[in-house]
């Protein structure tokens, strides 16, 4: 079985700066493996790869991601608290939480979510840029 994903046509032919990623998270691995998936795309690239939180707090502002991939286990300040200190130094960023979860670790982390505006634009963009929890169980 094969899929086909059409792109949308640009208006104009200006190319698009690449997408930039700042991937955070507390396993070097798991950095690695995310980063170099970033990488083999032509139109990402890694702005920053972190240990911490609060190392993506300090330089989200520097490292200037379009999206940030986030774990919510992690030393020093976790991705749940770090989440809020990010969008507060850059509103419209675009957050991925990447966690393995507990059940109630899940739970937590949905009921904080639920706060969130609700997404009322229909473009993939926008919705991307509402806060919200993504759950996706492996089994």
């Amino acid at each position: 079985m094969s899929t086909a994903v059409a792109s949308p046509v640009a208006l104009d032919s200006k190319k698009q700066e690449p997408l930039r990623v700042m991937v955070v998270d507390d396993s070097v691995v798991i950095r690695g493996l995310i980063s170099r998936w970033i990488e083999a795309e032509p139109d990402m690239i890694v702005a920053a790869s972190l240990r911490t939180g609060l190392d993506a707090v300090k330089q989200v502002e520097r490292a200037n991601p379009d999206v940030v991939v986030l774990d919510i286990e992690m030393p020093e300040l976790d991705g749940i608290s770090a989440l809020p200190q990010l969008l507060a130094k850059k509103r419209n960023l675009i957050v991925i939480m990447a966690s393995t979860l507990t059940a109630a670790m899940r739970r937590s982390a949905s009921r904080r979510c639920r706060s969130a505006p609700p997404i009322t634009s229909r473009s993939p963009r926008a919705r991307a840029r509402s806060p919200r929890l993504i759950s996706s169980s492996m089994t």
